[in-house]
């Protein structure tokens, strides 16, 4: 069924001398003013359809526009489809009640001292709402991203705004019963002298959370990953008391990342680790079988590819 408009259009462009066929169907008044259009003889009132001698340029022309108007029809129908229920249910179509689109909890944000190079620390940080922590989850973003990427807005966190992968690696870690903890560098990229202010800024929340004693995995991407995978080194031993580290860590994991100074940073007693990388990233391909390698020899066990 077309309009007039895009009948007009395509009606400008026939050539005088007609190979095709298209059977048009529609209403007598836009029968009619579209063999008006046209210049072809057309008959007021004519109640069903009309034949017409078109080209094949003007028959693909006609398509075309039918199917786009035909796209952005259904497009915008199912947008507002989608919107509706977004705003009756409180969620996207396809999310779980824990999914990113539906936050269940309440992050809470603030802001650490560095030891050098200045900038600054910022941290964000979630509870599981149904049941106590199991563990913690150090999550540290790469160069121009922030710790609010992880979490939706809160009193305790306004200027928190999630981006799609982030918020939803936070949910899952949350959707487990683990606590997540993002912290990133207030400015665009890390420094060398952050390590002891995030192990500072970790214990402080671990403390003011009460999460003594449970097990922390860290995790990054990009040059947050290569911090990441540095943790065993710059966290301090787990000691209780007022001023020892509450948490001890049991993992790390490195997205696009690979271990700075392997043979310094990888040792015997190393964690258990989980590299993650582009499969045509070779210079990071390269390092990372090169960590495999080692921490192969040290451990005297293969490493499992999952």
């Amino acid at each position: 069924r077309l309009s007039p408009l895009p009948w007009r259009l395509a009606a400008r462009a026939a050539p005088t001398a007609p190979r095709g066929r298209l059977w048009i169907r529609g209403t007598p008044r836009r029968t009619h003013a579209a063999a008006h259009a046209a210049a072809l003889p057309c008959k007021p009132g004519a109640m069903c359809a009309q034949f017409h001698e078109l080209s094949d340029e003007t028959q693909r022309a006609v398509r075309q526009r039918m199917c786009v108007s035909a796209v952005c029809s259904w497009s915008l129908l199912l947008g507002a489809i989608y919107l509706g229920y977004a705003l009756l249910f409180g969620r996207g179509l396809g999310s779980s009640g824990g999914g990113t689109q539906r936050f269940s909890y309440a992050p809470t944000h603030a802001h650490f001292a560095a030891d050098a190079g200045g900038g600054g620390l910022e941290a964000a940080w979630a509870l599981p709402r149904d049941a106590a922590p199991r563990g913690v989850v150090l999550l540290l973003p790469g160069c121009n991203h922030a710790a609010t990427d992880f979490f939706a807005a809160s009193k305790a966190c306004p200027t928190c705004a999630p981006l799609p992968e982030e918020a939803k690696a936070a949910s899952l870690a949350l959707r487990r019963n683990l606590a997540v903890v993002a912290v990133s560098q207030a400015e665009a990229c890390w420094r060398a002298g952050d390590t002891p202010g995030v192990a500072r800024a970790l214990a402080y929340i671990a403390r003011r959370e009460r999460w003594g004693g449970l097990p922390l995995f860290a995790y990054g991407a990009s040059s947050g990953g290569s911090v990441a995978l540095a943790a065993p080194h710059w966290l301090p031993a787990p000691r209780r008391g007022a001023q020892g580290f509450p948490l001890r860590l049991e993992g790390v994991g490195a997205l696009i990342a690979a271990a700075p100074s392997p043979e310094e940073t990888l040792t015997a007693d190393y964690p258990p680790a989980a590299f993650v990388h582009m499969p045509r990233d070779a210079r990071n391909a390269r390092r990372v079988d090169e960590a495999v390698e080692r921490l192969e020899r040290l451990r005297r066990t293969p490493v499992s590819p999952n």
